[in-house]
């Protein structure tokens, strides 16, 4: 019977008038020592929908005389449906196939997110979408992204529900594609990232181009850090993936806060430090939503907000905190861009955001030219490498 099977399963047409179909059944009745009438007295079916379907004539399909036949040959409808639509015109059979891709495409992808961010101008045009989404994503058939859906990493984002789990998942594939894009020639030590920490905070004191020059430092230290623009509804502030043996990350400018860049790029150092096994080993660590806060996205926090700010010397300034003259002396005293020290104190005093906002929200527009030139979001994660691999990394 294995034979039989085999050839609904390989549902190629024999040179013979005959279906596979056929065959298939006319071996089945044979190997029974049933005739065909039996068959459809005992099964209920007609003489014109078992020919019908046998030869694939499916103007008058119907469904359960199909079912009914899958379990006489002993295969699955998923089975013989294949089988059927192998005779199907071919007209036909592109309108499945174009209908099993854009439920592929609704699956996967969040089309109101894409087009706010720009990727695609039409959520109803589906080869429109589909172009669109093969640039972005660096794909030659839509059907990669399953692959790309395969790798992980340690992930950071806010802390808010997130219903939707689709523009996480595309933030994540793209900056793995993008991470994986690039060819970074310096070795890493993590010896040599630990002597280097304490130099970091530092660099946020120049808005204009500190970040930039550090990025090109731990570049020199075999660590790749990229910016790529926020995914709306994705919640993502960055990740951090090993590729080529080496660690990568991902900012995005979410929020549009300079200081939430300090924050989360220390914030996945962390995991480089703290969590390389994790990373190597794949398991990724999403903190998303107040009840799957897990313990090393909270210690990564921590890590992140006492380095470039202890609380020790909040508590030495807070007083002063209607004093921006005094804030921005003890910033400096303290190598730290004072923006990260209104933010952390209004992270503990909520209703102060509208105090402070002003210290908080500075302006990073230069550093952002720098870091993304024109990209955007519909650039595609090669299109990123190169950015980064000839504008950034080689000065």
């Amino acid at each position: 019977m294995d034979r039989i099977d085999n050839l609904i399963n390989s549902a190629i047409k024999s040179g013979e008038n005959k279906t596979l179909l056929r065959q298939h059944f006319e071996s089945r009745l044979e190997f029974l020592g049933i005739t065909l009438n039996q068959f459809l007295q005992g099964y209920e079916m007609t003489f014109r929908t078992i020919n019908a379907i046998l030869d694939g004539n499916f103007k008058y399909l119907d469904p359960i005389s199909l079912l009914k036949i899958a379990n006489f040959l002993n295969v699955s409808s998923d089975e013989i449906l294949k089988e059927c639509v192998s005779y199907m015109p071919a007209n036909t059979q592109i309108q499945l196939e174009d209908s099993k891709k854009r439920t592929y495409i609704l699956d996967n992808f969040n089309l109101h997110a894409l087009k706010k961010d720009g990727v695609i101008s039409s959520i109803k045009d589906f080869g429109h979408i589909e172009k669109c989404l093969l640039r972005a994503y660096g794909l030659n058939d839509i059907y990669e992204y399953t692959e790309l859906d395969k790798s992980h990493g340690l992930f950071s984002s806010i802390k808010a529900t997130l219903k939707d789990p689709r523009p996480k998942k595309n933030f994540k594939n793209k900056a793995i594609k993008i991470c994986n894009s690039i060819v970074n020639s310096n070795s890493y030590s993590q010896d040599n990232l630990k002597t280097f920490f304490p130099r970091i905070r530092a660099y946020s004191l120049d808005v204009e181009t500190g970040l930039l020059k550090l990025i090109r430092e731990l570049y020199r230290l075999g660590i790749t850090v990229v910016i790529h623009p926020s995914l709306s509804l994705s919640g993502a502030r960055g990740l951090t993936i090993e590729s080529k043996g080496k660690p990568s990350i991902i900012l995005t400018d979410i929020g549009k806060k300079y200081s939430t860049l300090w924050f989360t790029l220390i914030h996945e150092l962390y995991h480089v430090i703290f969590d390389w096994e994790d990373i190597l080993a794949g398991r990724l660590h999403v903190t998303d939503d107040d009840e799957l806060v897990n313990d090393k996205e909270l210690k990564a926090n921590s890590f992140a907000r006492e380095y470039m700010f202890p609380r020790s010397r909040m508590e030495e300034i807070s007083p002063k905190i209607n004093d921006p003259v005094a804030v921005k002396d003890f910033a400096l005293e303290s190598n730290v861009h004072y923006s990260i020290i209104y933010d952390n104190y209004c992270y503990d005093n909520a209703d102060k955001y509208p105090v402070y906002s002003r210290f908080i929200r500075v302006p990073w527009h230069r550093l952002q030219t720098s870091l993304l030139g024109s990209l955007s979001h519909s650039n595609s994660p090669e299109e990123f490498a190169k950015y980064y691999q000839n504008k950034i990394f080689s000065n």
